[in-house]
């Protein structure tokens, strides 16, 4: 499985690009909404881990990723535990919402989890 690391953070893409490699999943660095939009496209069953502290995201855009593609798991990351603007995304939309710094044990758990759900 591919795992599309939303991040316009560069640096910070790499060193989260380098822990999926090491959790043994591909990893595609992605630093722009637009290239995110390219990236869905073309595949129709991935996951995408997006940094909310680096993109100009909102909660509309994200619940119209997940509509627009339906098989496509999405997972945050930031430095806040919660963000109330994300309200609905995170009810409705967001699989895991994940704190920095990333722990590995908790994103491998997370990334086995939707690898399973999505053989089935």
């Amino acid at each position: 499985m591919e795992i599309g690391i939303l991040d316009a953070d560069i640096n910070h893409c790499r060193d989260l690009c380098a822990l999926v490699k090491k959790l043994e999943f591909a990893a595609v660095p992605i630093h722009t909404i637009e290239r995110l939009s390219e990236y869905l496209s073309r595949f129709d069953q991935t996951a995408v881990i997006m940094n909310i502290d680096t993109m100009a995201i909102k909660n509309r855009d994200i619940r119209n990723l997940a509509r627009k593609h339906r098989l496509t798991t999405f997972l945050c990351i930031s430095e806040n535990k919660f963000h109330p603007d994300f309200k609905e995304a995170i009810c409705n939309h967001i699989f895991a919402w994940l704190k920095k710094p990333i722990d590995p044990d908790e994103l491998s758990f997370f990334l086995n989890s939707i690898k399973k759900t999505q053989i089935k």
